[in-house]
């Protein structure tokens, strides 16, 4: 269970929400939270303000994707074809045995997409 699942699971996770702060003075991890908070509370809290953002806007993408989905059929093989990318791509990634967190920032742009193309498409319709 631990290696089929539960590692690739966090592998997920991990390379999802990390915060892409590599070029900020700023710690990239999220998920060492009580050393973090000893070392440097300021740094911390910038680092979990990052996660939450990424995490809300993820979310904000996988909604709009649903309610695209469920409101206009005929942008359903959009939908499917550029979920099927980030699955795919996260399905090839938790797979190396350390994948890097900047692998997955070309799916935030599809994810963008279908959590925007419902304006889109109300806004072609008027």
């Amino acid at each position: 269970m631990r290696t089929y699942l539960w590692l690739p699971a966090a592998r997920a996770v991990t390379i999802w929400f990390t915060p892409r702060i590599e070029l900020l003075r700023f710690q990239d991890t999220f998920f060492r939270l009580p050393k973090l908070r000893e070392d440097d509370p300021v740094d911390q809290e910038v680092t979990s303000l990052f996660f939450f953002a990424e995490l809300f806007y993820v979310g904000l993408g996988v909604w709009g994707a649903a309610r695209l989905w469920r409101s206009n059929p005929t942008a359903r093989p959009a939908v499917a074809f550029l979920a099927l990318f980030m699955v795919l791509r996260t399905a090839f990634l938790i797979t190396l045995e350390t994948p890097e967190p900047r692998y997955v920032l070309v799916c935030f742009p599809a994810l963008n997409g279908a959590g925007r193309a419902r304006s889109f498409a109300r806004r072609s319709a008027v």
